[in-house]
């Protein structure tokens, strides 16, 4: 129950970002779409670098402190994370000679972004301080409401005819409200407790957090690097590719809601010695995940050229290739790999696994940008991926002390995948006797597919190789977490 809560959380937080998309390629031109969309990506990239990760230690520090010193740290994690954040909004701010001949024109908005950076980034420990705490329902509330209010903050001032600028004040103002909710949340969730800054304490708390800012600011670089190569190289196709380069809301979130929620049970089997009590856990978590995110992910390619149309308007029908490609990276995000090299202390694996992945990126989509467009950067983008996960994936071998054929659950995986495959293929000739209307075309498309994907796997046995949970008695004195 706690996966799904916290999954529709974080799914609503995706889901706003594709409205909000999905919204303003209707009210704006497309080059004030393109100025916008370079301006959100510079935005979340700045609240993930200005975080760096700082409060993802709440997890791993929470449990382990006495309840009077948990205020302490709650508070200790924000005052760490303002530091960080000004720091990002100095960068912002440096981009203004960097950007101000360009054909964007987000210069003038850098001051009013590098604000928002500034109030939001010490709340970012909000869901990590509620979950910490089991009230995981809670968490996903916070991240629900605060999706929405950025929606509204961008939507209201853009219908209103006050532009881009007005967006820019929207975001503020979202950031400002969001302050003032935490710190009536972190009075609230933490219990009492003297408030003072612990120099051994950060110390720890920095040891710890260094490794995963790196690793944060690494991903985050190559969640967006694609998007600026193609700013940079093929500014024409900018809009197109900020669409195309667009997650899927549930499918991307949900392994890593799982790795949250888990993150406890984790970090306990290890603290034990128990590594292959946390690998089992990983291992039907990811099983189970691929059961969703396979399928979906087929299903989401199958059906994105109507997709794309209906979403964003034939104008932006030239995205479709470049998402369908995009999109086979989900096929090996069927769970959280950071998850378990936290829990075992090993967060300079995700720091290396993050480097690989940036630098295959550049390597590979880099030259595909410039040959190919935003193919090419699609095609780079998958390639560099495949490299990543293969790391990640030797790396939580060497720790769980298994090969990498027994590692992930293959055997459930591939097989899920070949019957996805299949009723894809099936589904996509089907269809073709329906009209070609994007609508009957969609409701074809999912229709046959959802029908020949239940009936292969039921056929193909694929529940039968599912990976067991662990005994309850095992995970004894960890709390209970839902899957």
């Amino acid at each position: 129950m706690g996966t799904v809560l916290l999954t529709a959380g974080q799914s609503a937080a995706k889901a706003a970002d594709l409205l909000v998309a999905a919204i303003l390629v209707r009210w704006l031109s497309k080059p004030d779409w393109a100025t916008l969309a370079l301006l959100l990506s510079i935005y979340s990239v700045a609240i993930g670098l200005g975080g760096m990760n700082i409060h993802q230690g709440i997890y791993f520090f929470y449990g382990r402190l006495p309840a009077s010193e948990r205020r302490r740290l709650a508070v200790q994690t924000s005052g760490l994370l303002a530091i960080t954040g000004a720091i990002a909004a100095l960068i912002i701010l440096a981009l203004d000679p960097l950007l101000a001949d360009s054909p964007y024109q987000v210069a003038a908005l850098l001051p009013l972004l590098a604000l928002t950076v500034l109030l939001e980034v010490p709340t970012l420990g909000a869901p990590q301080i509620l979950i910490a705490a089991e009230r995981v329902g809670a968490a996903a509330a916070v991240l629900s409401g605060a999706s929405l209010l950025r929606v509204a903050s961008l939507l209201v001032p853009v219908g209103l005819g006050w532009g881009l600028r007005g967006a820019a004040l929207g975001l503020v103002g979202y950031a400002g409200l969001r302050l003032a909710g935490y710190l009536i949340l972190l009075w609230r969730v933490t219990p009492p407790g003297p408030i003072r800054f612990d120099a051994a304490s950060i110390r720890e708390q920095v040891r710890y957090s260094l490794p995963l800012g790196l690793s944060l600011a690494t991903g985050l670089v190559n969640r967006d690097v694609g998007k600026w190569m193609v700013a940079a190289l093929r500014p024409p196709q900018f809009g197109a590719y900020a669409i195309a380069a667009t997650e899927v809301p549930l499918i991307a979130l949900l392994p890593s809601s799982i790795g949250a929620v888990l993150a406890t049970r984790l970090v306990d089997a290890f603290q034990r010695g128990k590594a292959q009590l946390a690998h089992a856990y990983w291992l039907a978590a990811a099983a189970r995940a691929s059961l969703v995110i396979v399928p979906a992910t087929i299903g989401i390619i199958l059906c994105a050229p109507q997709l794309i149309v209906l979403l964003f308007t034939q104008s932006y029908a030239t995205a479709v290739l470049p998402f369908q490609i995009f999109t086979l990276i989900l096929l090996h995000r069927v769970t959280e790999y950071g998850s378990i090299l936290r829990a075992a202390g090993d967060t300079r694996s995700l720091w290396l696994s993050s480097c690989v992945l940036l630098g295959g990126n550049l390597l590979i989509a880099l030259p595909l940008t410039l040959w190919f467009g935003m193919v090419g950067t699609a095609i780079g983008a998958v390639g560099a991926n495949l490299l990543s996960w293969a790391f990640a994936l030797s790396r939580i071998s060497r720790i769980v002390q298994r090969p990498l054929r027994r590692v992930f659950p293959w055997p459930t995986y591939l097989r899920i995948l070949a019957v996805s495959v299949a009723a894809g293929g099936a589904a996509w000739l089907l269809a073709r006797l329906a009209p070609p209307q994007p609508v009957p075309q969609l409701a074809a498309r999912a229709a046959c597919f959802v029908l020949l994907l239940l009936g292969g796997i039921a056929l193909a046995g694929v529940r039968r190789t599912l990976p067991e949970l662990p005994p309850e008695q095992l995970a004894e004195p960890a709390a209970a977490v839902g899957l």
